[in-house]
């Protein structure tokens, strides 16, 4: 009994110790560039994302754009979708009016590649994002926040730094305002079974030349 207590002491010790150690070089994280002023651009690494709804899926480009002129744990980023496809119709549209992305990085660890990263729909008051697809119209609740997202450094062909971020937002609401004829959707109103799913290469580019990459990463 004794040996045992003993094995399960040095145990408990071990565990607390390496809890320590975690704790001690866990900090808050940040968007990071090699200089400043840096411009943030980014696009799905799959080529479009998805939005899953009650009535189909979203499908889209995405480009990413934002500018900063120091590290912050918070990248706010203009959005823009193109070339949609929505509730099975061939054309769509999706539109940000006053609102943009915004990431936030969460603690990193040191020896730890992957870093939470909290994606949140913000708007600007009077802002929205809509979706229009054949006789189908659709309000995403801004002001949203979600975790389900992960980042991590990576290399651009250049040999820059970049991030990727892969995105599994769950739980998305959004409310149905015109369920018309052919459009799937069992009715009007607000849902919250929203699934937003993406992967986001994010680069930086030197303001005054685009053409320059500038390394970027979460730290």
């Amino acid at each position: 009994m004794t040996y045992r207590l003993k094995v399960l002491g040095l145990t408990l010790t071990a565990i607390l110790a390496t809890s320590a150690v975690l704790i001690s070089t866990a900090h808050a994280g940040e968007f990071e560039a090699d200089q400043y002023p840096v411009t943030y651009t980014g696009s799905s690494v799959k080529g479009e994302h998805s939005f899953e709804t009650a009535g189909g899926t979203v499908k889209c480009k995405v480009t990413y754009h934002g500018e900063e002129p120091e590290a912050k744990s918070m990248m706010p980023l203009t959005t823009t979708y193109s070339e949609c496809s929505a509730f099975g119709f061939a054309t769509a549209t999706m539109t940000f009016f006053n609102c943009h992305t915004r990431f936030t990085a969460g603690e990193t660890v040191e020896g730890v590649s992957t870093v939470a990263v909290e994606t949140d729909f913000y708007c600007d008051s009077g802002g929205s994002i809509v979706i229009k697809a054949g006789t189908c119209e659709v309000t995403i609740e801004p002001n949203q926040a979600f975790s389900g997202g992960l980042g991590h450094n990576g290399t651009t062909a250049e040999g820059k730094s970049d991030i990727e971020a892969t995105l599994n937002l769950q739980g998305v609401k959004y409310i149905v305002d015109q369920d018309g004829f052919l459009c799937p959707f069992p009715g009007t109103g607000t849902f919250g079974n929203g699934v937003y799913r993406d992967v986001v290469t994010l680069e930086g580019e030197k303001p005054a030349e685009l053409s320059k990459k500038i390394g970027i990463k979460i730290t």
